[in-house]
């Protein structure tokens, strides 16, 4: 039965334009990053960035923004941390969890013969296959830019591979906040409270950014393993305390969506 409820979610989707349309967000993305890419790596950008002092002089002689294939590849999870991954995959959640709500067809999806735990777990696993094709694509759409700038010194698949599972990682670590916006997709039966959480997640990761509570909040856990392309941050592992906080939140954001969809009037 979960199979089948699996299979019923992928193929709403083949009725959608929305994946289309995340698939333009990243290439607008991609667009940013060949634009601002030559200047990050020459010489009068580096000398820009050691004036500004700080954790970006350290990031230029930590040679994070050298002309080079392992540094250009660094950028992608460093990109991926910026908070416009986290936008796009929480509007991918809030899309297959909210849009049955827009169209008025989530009565009909309540009353199927499916259990309701198997119709969250079905659209949880619809995001995480959403957000692996677009980070599969983010870094396709990187090398690409990097072909098209002229391709730095150093290549090597294996920096390919490496820089594809750092990516995966990063999506891995926002997927587990995915229920978050699910359940405020849920509730406020559409996208607006999702994106707006969002929003309000993003402001408070950026506050917490250089403080040492921020390896315990979720959203800000990547960029201390990778660093950020907007604001230098010293690089460190996370604890088990960390992973502790990131997996409790998808636990009691899951949690919170199944009881939701079970017990409240969502019809």
């Amino acid at each position: 039965m979960i199979m089948r409820s699996i299979a019923a979610e992928f193929t709403k989707l083949k009725r959608s334009k929305t994946v289309l349309w995340t698939i333009v967000a990243l290439l607008a993305f991609a667009g940013i990053s060949l634009a601002i890419a030559p200047y990050l790596s020459s010489e009068e950008g580096a000398a820009s960035l050691s004036e500004a002092g700080g954790m970006w002089k350290q990031a230029v002689e930590a040679g994070i923004y050298d002309d080079t294939w392992k540094a250009a590849l660094h950028q992608l999870p460093m990109a991926m941390t910026s908070g416009l991954a986290l936008l796009l995959f929480a509007f991918v959640a809030a899309y297959v969890f909210g849009h049955e709500f827009k169209e008025r067809t989530m009565t009909s999806a309540l009353t199927a013969p499916v259990r309701r735990e198997y119709l969250v777990a079905s659209k949880m696993v619809v995001v995480g296959a959403w957000l692996a094709g677009l980070t599969v694509l983010m870094l396709l759409f990187h090398v690409i830019d990097l072909l098209v700038l002229g391709a730095p010194s150093g290549f090597s698949w294996s920096l390919i591979l490496g820089a594809l599972g750092d990516a995966m990682l990063v999506a891995f670590m926002l997927y587990l906040t995915m229920p978050v916006f699910a359940l405020l997709a849920v509730w406020g039966k559409g996208y607006l409270r999702p994106m707006l959480g969002v929003v309000v997640l993003l402001g408070m990761g950026n506050g917490l950014a250089t403080t040492d509570i921020s390896r315990y909040f979720p959203i800000n856990m990547p960029l201390h393993i990778y660093g950020t392309s907007w604001m230098p941050i010293p690089q460190s592992h996370l604890n088990a305390g960390s992973w502790v906080v990131l997996v409790g939140v998808f636990a009691v954001g899951l949690v919170g969506t199944i009881w939701y969809v079970n017990h409240a009037d969502v019809a």
